[in-house]
Order: structure tokens, then C-alpha cells, then sequence
């Protein structure tokens, strides 16, 4: 039987773990010469360790803190920017790392906690010393594993339609080799995305870098606002910015101290919207 014919019949009878399937595609692949699916197969089997990754292993979360009297507790966050920041996670997991959360997980929720420094920055950003950690549903990363399968179901049909099948003894003839070359690529397949060279990112670094984009946006908005307030001619000016500067890391008081500047009316109309964004961003 065609090797091509075998892979298909492996994905649809659903009895090999999803590492097999992809072993006997990266050997089809690097039989074609099909430097762009080897790329993408070896991903898959070893983890990715860049900047990007196929869209389907972008997920969202939900950040919840622990209370040692009440569980696991969830959080708000009303900026829908920091909210994107935060609750987007990036799983660069091997395949054989998902497959083995999955069946290892009797929970409808897989959890996902943060090393020192985002850690850190996450507590200060909510002001608390509870333990947070990221909680994925097990149904977003089967449907990781469901991608993938159906990639390879679409890449072994499309050979199938351009007569690339090899023989009995797991070759493929010249003209098949050329022809795959010619025709098959893997960015027309649903769900790939970009450079397969470059895919990948672990997602603790990643979060990492969102969790300091997080904190510089808070700082950003400060400054601006401080700079728009110095404009004005109003009473206590200066008390008031020291007041901003000297509470940056409390929430409660930066946002009372907002909420009050807002009664002020016309005299800061002007940076009215200033205000309310910052105060987005505090949730």
C-alpha cells in the first residue's frame, strides 16, 4: 500500500497517539524534500523556541488567584488591552507534552503558573500576594492536538490529488519528488502560519514580556496624565502629582485619588480622557 495511503488511514482510524502520526509525516516530508513541513513536523515533536507560533497554539486564559480561604479565586481586569496581555498564552509544548496533559489531567482545566519575575510583576499590577496562576480549558489544547491531525489529513489528501504516493517500499520517483516541490506548500494549509523556521515561543518567556509591556503601559498613562496636569492652572497642582507619583504602585489610592480629581469638573476637562484611561488600565 502507498505510504501516503497508510498516513491517511493512521489519522482517520484514530488507534496511533498523534506523535506516531507525525513520525511517519516527517518521513514523507523529508523524502519530498519538503523543507517547509519538516520545519513544521519538527516543531510540533520537539517544541517551538522562537517569537511566533501557528495561530491554533495561541489560547486564552483566565487569571486566577489562590486565597488560602476561598480557592481559587478569579480576577477582572477592565482594560481590554492588559486583559489581551494577560489571558493570552502562547503553549509551545511539544506535541507529546499535550497529549500527555491531556490524558494525565482528570480536570476540565489544565493550570499554568508563572516563574519569579512575572510572578512578581503580576502580583504588583494586582496588589496582592496570592498565588496567581493561568487556567486553560483541556478542551482548547485537544483542540491543539485536533489541528493537527486535520493539517495532516488535508497535507496526505492534497498528495494523494497531485499523484504524489509512493511505492510498496516507502520511495517516491523523481517526477513525485518534483511535483511535491512544485505544488504542495505548506502556507495554504489552514492554521500555519508565517516562516514554520521561525514559529515557536515558550510561553512563560513570552508572558514574561507581556506582563512588563503591562507595567509599562501603567507607567506610560501615569506619566502622560502627570504631563497634561502640569499644563493646567489649578489649585495644588503640585501636591496632587506628588500624590500620583507616590501612590504609582498602590491601585486603591492612585484610583481614589483619580476618582477625586474627576469631581474637579471643568477646571481639568481637558484631560478628562487621560484620567479615564488610566483608570481603565487600574481596572
Amino acid at each position: 500500500m502507498s505510504i501516503v495511503i497508510d498516513l491517511q488511514k493512521h489519522i482517520i482510524e484514530n488507534r496511533k497517539s498523534i506523535t506516531e502520526i507525525l513520525r511517519e509525516a516527517l518521513f514523507i516530508a523529508l523524502k519530498l524534500k519538503l523543507n517547509d513541513f519538516r520545519d513544521w513536523i519538527n516543531s510540533e515533536l520537539k517544541g517551538y523556541d522562537n517569537d511566533n507560533l501557528p495561530t491554533y497554539r495561541i489560547l486564552r486564559s483566565e487569571l486566577k488567584f489562590f486565597n488560602p480561604y476561598h480557592g481559587w479565586q478569579p480576577s477582572t481586569v477592565a482594560d481590554i488591552k492588559t486583559d489581551n496581555l494577560i489571558n493570552t498564552r502562547k503553549i509551545s509544548q511539544s506535541i507529546s507534552e499535550l497529549e500527555n496533559l491531556v490524558s494525565s489531567s482528570e480536570s476540565k482545566n489544565l493550570t499554568i503558573g508563572f516563574n519569579g519575575h512575572a510572578k512578581k510583576a503580576i502580583c504588583d499590577l494586582f496588589h496582592t500576594d496570592c498565588e496567581p496562576a493561568s487556567f486553560i480549558g483541556k478542551t482548547q489544547i485537544i483542540g491543539i492536538i485536533e489541528q493537527v491531525k486535520t493539517i495532516l489529513l488535508e497535507w496526505s489528501i492534497k498528495l494523494e490529488e497531485e499523484g504524489i504516493l509512493g511505492d510498496e517500499n516507502m520511495s517516491f520517483s523523481t517526477d513525485e519528488t518534483k511535483k511535491a516541490q512544485q505544488n504542495i506548500h505548506i502556507e495554504n494549509f489552514n492554521g500555519v502560519m508565517g516562516d514554520v523556521k521561525s514559529l515557536g515561543n515558550v510561553s512563560t518567556g513570552d508572558h514574561n514580556k507581556n506582563i512588563a509591556t503591562i507595567t509599562n503601559n501603567l507607567n506610560e498613562k501615569i506619566d502622560e496624565l502627570i504631563r497634561q496636569i502640569d499644563t493646567l492652572d489649578i489649585a495644588n497642582k503640585n501636591e496632587l502629582i506628588d500624590e500620583i507619583n507616590e501612590n504609582r504602585d498602590n491601585k486603591e489610592k492612585l484610583t481614589k485619588t483619580l476618582g477625586q480629581l474627576i469631581t474637579r469638573g471643568s477646571e481639568i476637562s481637558t484631560i478628562i480622557p487621560a484620567i479615564v484611561s488610566l483608570l481603565g488600565l487600574l481596572g
